[in-house]
């Protein structure tokens, strides 16, 4: 997927426009950000510089998750447990992939959302999540989940305000209009991306036929 991305951000870096595609924006806003320094020469080098920072911050935010979960754990335990996410971090973070940014801004999501409940602190999760859902249309049906993952944070943690359940639907659902208007302006296609409705509907096919026509499989004949 990396070469759609990054034809995507070559153009928003050096032309300032958006060109057609059916990947989401955020990744190629991201990586634009870095190519805007040098071009495609090391632009790359510096959009995976820029992740290995971030993974930092994704590592520093695993302690202090790990420091509410379980606080009674020895220091030896607590680092241990840390250097395994730094590692898994570090394994998307090498690679130009969207999968990185979007795992560590749905991270900052969840963890606003089991354990932060001042106003500041809601914008700054609810954002999180709008732009992870720029990032991957994964994302897009994370709005019909909200409020039954509220109830359930509220008997582990503390009760989820309703105000904030409202602000994270308001928010995914906002990043998603413009992923849609998005595809509607250049290809005239309604809804987040293409690719999202694809899976889904070759899921759906494979279900219904038992056969994967683009891998030539027949899972009805191998059983």
């Amino acid at each position: 997927d990396t070469s759609s991305y990054a034809s995507l951000a070559g153009e928003l870096a050096q032309q300032g426009r958006l060109v057609a595609s059916d990947r989401t924006l955020g990744y190629p806003l991201f990586m634009s950000l870095f190519y805007i320094l040098d071009g495609r020469g090391y632009g790359n080098y510096f959009v995976i510089g820029g992740q290995l920072l971030i993974n930092l911050v994704f590592t520093w935010g695993f302690w202090k998750f790990f420091e509410q979960i379980y606080p009674s754990a020895t220091a030896g335990v607590r680092v241990l447990f840390t250097l395994f996410f730094f590692w898994a971090g570090l394994g998307m973070a090498l690679k130009l992939l969207s999968d990185f940014l979007a795992a560590f801004l749905f991270g900052v999501f969840l963890f606003g959302l089991l354990f932060w409940r001042s106003r500041p602190s809601l914008y700054i999760s609810a954002i999180a999540l709008g732009l992870a859902t720029l990032v991957r249309p994964t994302f897009t049906l994370v709005p019909l989940l909200i409020p039954v993952a509220a109830y359930l944070v509220g008997r582990c943690t503390s009760k989820v305000p309703a105000l904030h359940v409202v602000v994270f639907i308001f928010a995914s659902l906002a990043a998603t209009g413009i992923s849609s208007i998005y595809q509607y302006s250049f290809q005239g296609y309604a809804g987040p991306s293409p690719v999202l409705a694809t899976n889904i509907g070759r899921t759906l096919d494979v279900i219904s036929s038992g056969r994967d026509d683009d891998k030539g499989v027949d899972y009805a004949a191998d059983q």
